[in-house]
């Protein structure tokens, strides 16, 4: 039995049917089923082989076509990093580079960019947003320095200010240098430049008056641009600012009545002088007209010449423009004395002929003469209006009593106390 049992599983492996084993080779010789099954093998690995082969040559051809990028013209400029270290700087148009990791390739952003800066901006709440900042009222007696935002000026003043900038990238390989951390993050492109704004912001206004930073605040955000950009061409950033804009500038919300005094004070001042020059120009118009300008320089240079010749000339020109320019009140009067001074003269003409005519008669006659002026003159004297006459009756008894603008009161009084000395009674009221 024991020599019986390893026959009868011989027969089972040689008649069973393996199903490793291809149908048409059942029943086939053992050397030439094993010849075959090798040859199957051989097929297969040769076609799996094939197979990797393209799957790698598609590999590398997709390895090198992933290193072609495109730059987009005025919006960015790409630097190629090999193995970190800058090797080019790519502008426009398609390029191909090593893909990553042997060369990396940082974008680089040349538009203009915008940043605010509200750092120094005073804290408003979601209910007062919208409303006109003078109309706010403080949250307190001071301010808080973890919440509200604010800058010191020389002469120990406070003013909030939000202004924004904008900027852009000109020298990209600096940029890739000194700014940009990693890859393609601008984190601290932002943090850089609200830094430096805030420390020119500080700088600035410290050297100035809060009026300044309150009425002239293009002036102080113009040395904030100059004084900003400076640090950062230090840096060696790479960037441009192209412009720093106050957007709001506010005093502190505590001291709104002060500055509503102070601003009224003001505006009564401009008004007064705003009147002040009106009526000069008024007064100097009707004075000499449109030639006054010409006039008051004229007169200032006067005082500033030293010679005698040079102040003749200089009031020879003076006389010239009042003669001939000069209107309003100043023309007026010369025209008035030009006229006086031809009437003068032609009544002393007048004059001179009427006494030469008399002084042949006086020599004639001078009795006779004196007797005929005198009665000329006094009937001249009685023929104008002003004169009243009086005829004094006959008698020696002449008494006449002349009162020349009187008094009423004081007249009434005089003729009571006449009344009473010529009667010798007492006149009633």
């Amino acid at each position: 039995m024991a020599h019986d049992h390893p026959h009868h599983e011989h027969d089972e492996a040689h008649h069973g049917h393996d199903p490793a084993i291809p149908q048409e080779l059942v029943g086939a010789a053992p050397a030439e089923a094993f010849d075959a099954a090798n040859q199957a093998l051989v097929d297969a690995l040769k076609l799996s082989f094939r197979f990797l082969k393209v799957v790698m040559i598609g590999a590398v051809v997709f390895y090198l076509l992933s290193g072609l990028f495109i730059v987009k013209r005025d919006k960015e400029v790409v630097v190629l990093l090999r193995f970190g270290e800058q090797k080019n700087t790519y502008r426009e148009g398609v390029h191909w580079a090593l893909p990553y990791p042997i060369d990396e390739l940082v974008k680089v952003p040349v538009s203009t960019d915008t940043l605010m800066l509200d750092a120094f901006w005073l804290q408003i709440s979601d209910a007062e947003q919208g409303k006109p900042l003078s109309e706010l009222t403080p949250r307190g007696e001071g301010l808080d320095p973890a919440v509200d935002g604010a800058l010191l000026t020389g002469d120990r003043g406070i003013m909030h200010l939000e202004a924004q900038a904008q900027y852009r990238v000109t020298d990209a390989q600096q940029y890739v240098r000194n700014v940009v951390l990693r890859g393609n993050d601008r984190t601290a492109e932002k943090d850089l430049l609200k830094a430096v704004l805030k420390n020119a912001c500080v700088a600035t206004t410290a050297r100035m008056t809060a009026e300044t930073v309150s009425k002239r605040t293009n002036e102080v955000v113009n040395q904030v641009k100059i004084r900003a950009q400076e640090i950062l061409d230090r840096m060696n950033t790479g960037i441009t600012l192209d412009e720093v804009v106050a957007r709001q500038r506010w005093y502190p919300l505590q001291v709104q009545p002060s500055v509503d005094n102070v601003t009224t004070a003001m505006n009564t001042k401009q008004q007064e002088i705003q009147t002040a020059y009106g009526e000069r120009q008024k007064t100097l118009n009707e004075a000499a007209g449109r030639i006054w300008e010409d006039l008051w320089n004229a007169i200032q240079e006067l005082d500033q010449k030293a010679t005698d010749q040079e102040r003749a000339e200089v009031l020879s020109r003076i006389e010239t423009l009042l003669t001939t320019q000069a209107s309003g009140k100043a023309g007026q009067r010369i025209q008035e004395a030009r006229q006086q001074r031809e009437q003068i003269v032609l009544s002393t003409l007048a004059r001179k002929q009427a006494f030469l005519a008399l002084l042949e008669e006086h020599r004639k006659n001078p009795t006779l003469l004196r007797q005929r002026l005198l009665a000329e003159g006094l009937k001249d004297l009685f023929a104008q209006p002003g004169v009243t006459k009086w005829m004094l009756p006959a008698g020696e008894n002449k008494q006449l009593d002349v009162w020349l603008n009187p008094d009423p009161v004081e007249f009434k009084k005089a003729q009571q106390e006449a009344t009473r000395q010529r009667t010798g009674v007492g006149a009633g009221k």
